[in-house]
């Protein structure tokens, strides 16, 4: 894998945000780099352009750049993963009434918009994928050892 400015951009690292007197701070766990603004969004857009910035600067230097922990990954996605399966739970909450507790009463359920709910499936299986590189890793799980029927 070419590890260039989309790789590092797109790695989980952890995001800190601060305020003190009406203003907010960003900056990376790991990375030296802290950036201010007035607004919590404008923080966290001030501290990717200038990390995106300084990535380029290390990356044409060969400089090391520090990555997250494995566990860093594992846990993001895992908290990934959970939002997204409470959202897909709760679109069905919203929309599907209950019998006997937590039972679905599909019998009596009205027609759900398909594209909705693919929607939400989307969301919930793509934070599953995500998170599967890292337990086949853990575990040294390769393609040829899973089943091929499903």
């Amino acid at each position: 894998m070419k590890k260039d400015l989309k790789y590092y951009m797109n790695l989980p690292y952890e995001l800190i945000i601060t305020s003190k007197e009406g203003k907010y701070f960003a900056r990376y766990k790991d990375f030296p780099l802290s950036l201010s603004a007035k607004t919590e969004k404008k923080a966290i857009k001030r501290l990717k352009n200038a990390f995106a910035k300084r990535l380029k600067i290390m990356l044409k230097n060969n400089d090391f750049i520090k990555e997250p922990s494995k566990k860093e990954t594992i846990l993001k996605n895992l908290n990934e993963l959970f939002v997204s399966r409470a959202k897909f739970y709760a679109f069905f909450d919203e929309n599907i009434a209950k019998i006997k507790g937590d039972i679905f009463d599909f019998e009596n359920a009205e027609a759900l918009n398909v594209k909705k709910v693919y929607e939400r499936f989307y969301h919930f299986d793509y934070a599953i994928r995500k998170l599967l590189p890292s337990v086949y890793s853990a575990y040294e799980i390769k393609d040829s050892d899973l089943s091929k029927d499903f």
